[in-house]
């Protein structure tokens, strides 16, 4: 939604730039803490720090490749002869599941920073589901357990709420396997407002943190 300017005037956007090797944000050149940041330095993901870093890097470039397929099939781009073979499963899974479920993509990997509360991220997808719902979905390519679970329904609330009219979206997690299959888990929406919350306060804490010396 566009601002004005005192002029009547609709006011440029702020110029959010994202750093892909890092994985930093900045807002008109300031850095601006991300989703993902946030939930990691108060830990919700700690359960990566058991996971050995050669792992852990071969999943997080498995997962940008898988992203970056399903982006392009969904824009009616993709070469599938540049598609690693390895990744072939977690494609099928993805473009099974756009079949079966109807979604039809409206927002797709879609940068954003919240100009309230100042933070940033990238939801993957945001759109309909069958004839009228609307959703916003994380794709995942890693097994979904309890702690990945939590946290993605933190994630989930703090992409909704990116968006007008947030508590009126659908929250699905959607894991990606290898073997061409998929599992979708669903938060309820009766929980979205409680989780945006939960959210907020470990984005304080983060912030006080990042302020004092702590977690970085």
């Amino acid at each position: 939604m566009g601002t004005t300017n005192g002029t009547g005037l609709a006011a440029a956007a702020p110029r959010l730039e994202f750093e892909e090797a890092s994985h930093t944000y900045t807002l008109e050149g300031r850095p601006i803490p991300s989703v993902t940041q946030i939930l990691a330095e108060t830990g919700f993901c700690d359960w990566l720090t058991r996971v050995p870093p050669t792992v852990l890097a071969k999943a997080t470039h498995r997962g940008r490749a898988v992203h970056r397929a399903a982006q392009l099939y969904d824009e009616r781009r993709l070469d599938y002869a540049t598609v690693a073979p390895d990744l072939h499963g977690y494609l099928w899974a993805y473009e099974l599941w756009i079949q079966e479920s109807g979604f039809r993509p409206r927002l797709i990997e879609h940068r954003f920073h919240h100009p309230v509360y100042q933070y940033a991220g990238t939801l993957d997808r945001e759109g309909v589901l069958g004839s009228d719902d609307e959703a916003v979905v994380d794709l995942k390519t890693g097994l979904m357990n309890r702690f990945r679970m939590s946290a993605a329904a933190l994630q989930l609330a703090a992409y909704l709420h990116s968006l007008e009219k947030p508590l009126l979206r659908r929250r699905l997690a959607l894991e990606l396997r290898v073997d061409g299959s998929y599992r979708v888990y669903e938060y309820p929406q009766s929980d979205a407002a409680r989780d945006f919350q939960i959210f907020l306060a470990a984005m304080s804490v983060a912030n006080y943190q990042r302020a004092h010396g702590g977690r970085k």
